[in-house]
Formats: structure tokens, C-alpha cells, sequence
């Protein structure tokens, strides 16, 4: 006797059987998913490679530039800029001399609380500027996105709020961070070294005098951390508590480099915006760090 109910069920599992084969399981779902994420991580990591070697390059491009600006200087003038620049800010008969430093100094002023993080490297062109050397040529073929005129002031090295007339210009790489200048008279490390201490500099000054620096105190040491005074914009105070060297606003004053053969050189203290951090700084001369 033919039995209709087991043809019936036969026919139900071929039907599931072939819906099965046409779909997904959940498995093979998530198996998919899981390979579409790896591969979308990868194209995004390659493309922030991209972009960040792309950066760089363009902070090596303005930091050549600079480095050919210096050696203009030496070759029309037989030797490397000085390391002390006339203050724009003093109209006295004997005004004061205003050390370019790569680091936090302090300015002798009563309303700086703190130090001030020097941007030397606007010193260093205002320097060009005054002397009107040639020199400025190579400083010109940089990015204008990356180059701000502005006017010579106190402690920060350049602003547009001020009105002396003396002019420089402030480079900063891709990530808006001025480049900085290192001299050889004040590469090195300094922890509160006292800017007396540089007078009898007539090997770079290139003639004799007692010469009157406008700070007093030099710090240029990368193992030592820094915090913005909250209550005064642009001092920096010396952090002492554990806790706090750590913070995101934490900074050291510099890169610690030594300048090689006595030669000045620039650097950008890279994404992070923090000198002290060697390893993601950008170079063209790699200076020589103390062990």
C-alpha cells in the first residue's frame, strides 16, 4: 500500500535541504563580516601611513629650506649667525641682547610668572631681517601655508598684537607647531643655567664688550616635564608632582640635541607637538644626544 504521508515528508526535506543551499549560514555571516573588517582596518591604516608620510615630507621640505638659509648665511658672511640678537623692544643707547634659545626662558618681566617657551627660530629670522641677509632668499621658497609675518614681541618671539616695526616670520610644520632652531652656543642640555653664564662670547659675537642678556635663566632639558600656567597664558610652570607628568599638556622644554660641527640646525618636535619625544621628531641634520 502506497503511504502519501512519507512522500509528503520526503518532499519537505528536499525543499530545506535546497533552501539551505541557496542561503548563508550564520556562521559563513559572521566569517564575512569578520574578513570585510579586517580588510577595511588595513586600507584605513594604509591610508593614515599615507597621509602621515606625506606630512612629513612637507616638514622636511621647510626644515631644508631653513637649513639652506644657513648655509647662505656662512657662505656670505664666513661664518654662522650670531647667538644673541639686539632686542627690537630696547631703544636704549646700549640695548639688551636677547640669546636665541631652543627652550623655556625667563623673561624679565613682572607680568611672566613662569617661563616662556622661546620660538627661536622666529628669533633666528627676525635676525636675517635686521642684518638684511641674503640668507632670507631660501627662507621664501617654503610653503606660504606654513610662513606667518608678524611683529617681534616679549617672550613669545613674534605677534601681531605689537607694534615696534620689527618684523620676522614664524615657520611651524604640518602639525602647527613652530620649528625650532638650535645654536651651538646654547645646544646642549640646561637646567636653569643662567644666561651670565654665556657672556664672554666673542668667538660668536665676533667682537668684544660686556653684553647684557634680556633673560636670566635658560632650560633646555628634555627629561624634565612642563605644564601650562592655567592662570597665565603661555608661562609654563615645572611640574613636581608624579602624578601630573603624565597629562596630555605635558611637555619637555626641548630635544637635548647637541649641534654637530658647530653648526646650527632645525627640527619640528612632530605630531605630538613635545621636543622631548625624539623618536617622532623630524630632522634633516640629526643632532647628538646625551646617553
Amino acid at each position: 500500500m502506497f503511504d502519501e504521508s512519507g512522500v509528503k515528508k520526503m518532499r519537505q526535506m528536499t525543499i530545506r535541504r535546497t533552501n539551505a543551499g541557496n542561503g548563508f549560514t550564520l556562521v559563513e555571516l559572521l566569517v564575512v563580516i569578520a574578513i570585510i573588517a579586517i580588510l577595511v582596518s588595513l586600507t584605513l591604516a594604509a591610508g593614515t601611513k599615507v597621509v602621515s608620510v606625506g606630512r612629513e615630507r612637507g616638514t622636511q621640505w621647510a626644515l631644508q629650506a631653513l637649513d639652506n638659509s644657513v648655509s647662505e648665511y656662512i657662505q656670505s658672511s664666513g661664518g654662522i649667525p650670531s647667538a644673541t640678537v639686539k632686542d627690537p623692544l630696547d631703544t636704549s643707547a646700549n640695548p639688551r641682547r636677547v640669546p636665541i634659545v631652543d627652550g623655556l626662558v625667563d623673561d624679565q618681566s613682572a607680568a611672566v610668572k613662569g617661563y616662556r617657551m622661546m620660538d627661536s627660530t622666529a628669533w633666528y629670522l627676525h635676525q636675517l631681517e635686521a642684518e638684511g641677509s641674503s640668507a632670507l632668499a631660501a627662507v621664501n621658497q617654503i610653503d606660504p601655508r606654513l610662513r606667518t609675518t608678524g611683529i617681534v614681541t616679549t617672550g613669545s618671539g613674534i605677534s601681531d598684537s605689537a607694534s615696534t616695526g620689527s618684523r620676522t616670520t614664524r615657520i611651524v610644520d604640518v602639525w602647527g607647531n613652530p620649528i625650532r632652531y638650535v645654536h651651538p652656543r646654547f645646544a646642549g642640555t640646561h637646567t636653569g643655567t643662567t644666561a651670565g653664564s654665556f657672556e664672554d662670547v666673542t668667538d660668536v659675537l665676533g667682537n668684544t664688550g660686556t653684553y647684557t642678556y634680556k633673560f636670566t635663566k635658560i632650560f633646555r632639558d628634555g627629561k624634565e616635564r612642563w605644564k601650562p600656567d592655567p592662570d597665565n597664558a603661555g608661562d609654563w610652570l615645572r611640574i613636581t608632582l608624579d602624578t601630573e607628568k603624565n597629562m596630555a599638556s605635558a611637555r619637555g622644554a626641548s630635544d637635548g640635541g647637541a649641534t654637530q660641527n658647530r653648526r646650527p640646525y632645525f627640527y619640528s618636535a612632530g605630531p605630538d607637538g613635545d621636543p622631548s619625544t625624539i623618536e617622532d621628531n623630524v630632522y634633516t641634520i640629526r643632532p647628538e644626544f646625551p646617553k
